[in-house]
């Protein structure tokens, strides 16, 4: 019930790129409750959040932000109120990239409950602007040393493990 509370809150959260700040806050808070060993917001505004220890790293690099949900009188739900109906919840962000963050941030908790032998370093980042030209992961790796290995649960989660691209030329 924890995943499914948290990822309808989420859900209800309006999160616009570069207007995170409260999905950011209650995703920290949601790290700090479930004891993660490392959750903080850096510069950018990503949520980062680490459980487990060791020289090896996994990064999950996932999003908080969401385009804009235009003709909101048209949706046949409201866009944030997270309404469940015939076990499906709808909103905006749901697929893209809510509910992937929620399940990340759920299953990386109950690996480290479980007693699995965790030898990686398993981080999650939470970024603020896959949607407008990815300042935010930009800005992070500019920071941090690269991972080894790095899934994206982005959308159809846990299908797609890597993004097509995205290419923005400065003339």
């Amino acid at each position: 019930r924890d995943l499914l509370d948290f990822y309808v809150e989420a859900v209800k959260t309006r999160s616009y790129s570069d207007q995170e700040g409260e999905l950011a806050q209650k995703l920290l808070a949601k790290m700090k409750e479930l004891e993660y060993d490392e959750a903080y917001v850096d510069a950018a505004g990503n949520v980062c959040g680490r459980v487990g220890c060791g020289g090896k790293v996994i990064h999950f690099d996932s999003h908080m932000d969401t385009v804009l949900a235009e003709n909101a009188a048209e949706w046949k739900h409201p866009p944030f109120a997270g309404e469940i109906e015939d076990g499906m919840l709808y909103g905006r962000g749901t697929d893209d990239d809510k509910g992937p963050v929620a399940a990340v941030l759920l299953a990386m908790k109950a690996v480290r409950d479980l007693k699995l032998p965790l030898t990686k370093n398993v981080r999650l980042i939470a970024g603020t602007d896959e949607e407008t030209g990815f300042r935010d992961i930009k800005w992070y790796y500019g920071s941090h040393p690269y991972a080894p290995h790095t899934l994206s649960p982005d959308a159809d989660f846990p299908i797609i493990n890597l993004e097509k691209g995205h290419y923005q030329p400065t003339f």
